[in-house]
């Protein structure tokens, strides 16, 4: 039977990978962790006729092969840079270019969507390299203080002293201020996806899933402020 709801979804190609998930294991229930990219094209192309973009299956594979091997995300630096990058790539079409490497916002959507997805085990713990490499990236990307999901993520807890700019007092202000602007700018690209996703699992067509609790969770991460 064709399902026009789900159709509509698949086509929608800003669609991020806790989404794309749920509705996936909603119609095929949680076997689909060991599926092949091919099965899952093909399961989409034959219950909707629908050609499913390379974008979204990178994000639905990505998602799928954290749930598969958790260890692999949290202790392995390049499998983790590499994920981090595949869920958050907004780019209706086009792939992540190889060779490029994580920015700070996809670590931290990619770190936040392993955990909406329940993947971490009790067992699990970000690996001392995983932890230098994104303190390597916050500093290099100009961050004082990590942004506050990486703390609650406890992805990182370190604070980052400004540089020496001598007695210059100016200097520094103008420093502080460009350091301020990248974190609020960081910040403000978190919250606007995880209303994007909030507002997905709101009305995401499932069947047998409740994505209520999902939905409150993801909501208690958005400041008052900015709800």
């Amino acid at each position: 039977m064709y399902d026009s709801k789900a159709a509509e979804f698949w086509k929608n190609n800003e669609a991020l990978a806790t989404s794309l998930i749920v509705l996936l294991a909603d119609r095929y229930d949680w076997d689909i962790v060991n599926y092949t990219p091919h099965t899952i094209r093909a399961l989409i192309k034959h219950d909707t006729d629908v050609d499913i973009s390379d974008g979204n299956l990178d994000r639905i594979m990505a998602g799928l092969s954290i749930l598969r091997a958790p260890d692999h995300f949290y202790r392995n630096a390049a499998d983790f840079e590499f994920l981090c990058r595949m869920l958050s790539s907004d780019d209706r079409w086009a792939r992540p270019k190889f060779g490029e490497l994580a920015e700070i916002h996809d670590v931290c959507w990619g770190a936040l969507e392993a955990e909406l997805l329940g993947a971490k085990e009790e067992e699990d713990d970000w690996s001392q390299d995983i932890k230098l490499y994104v303190k390597t990236l916050l500093k290099h990307s100009g961050f004082a203080t990590p942004p506050d999901l990486l703390k609650i993520l406890k992805l990182a807890d370190d604070v980052y002293p400004l540089e020496d700019h001598g007695d210059d007092e100016t200097v520094k202000r103008m420093y502080e201020t460009g350091r301020n602007a990248i974190s609020n700018e960081l910040n403000s690209w978190i919250v606007d996806r995880l209303k994007l996703l909030s507002s997905q699992l709101e009305t995401l067509p499932v069947k047998e899933f409740e994505t209520k609790k999902a939905v409150e969770r993801i909501k208690q991460l958005i400041p008052e402020d900015k709800q």
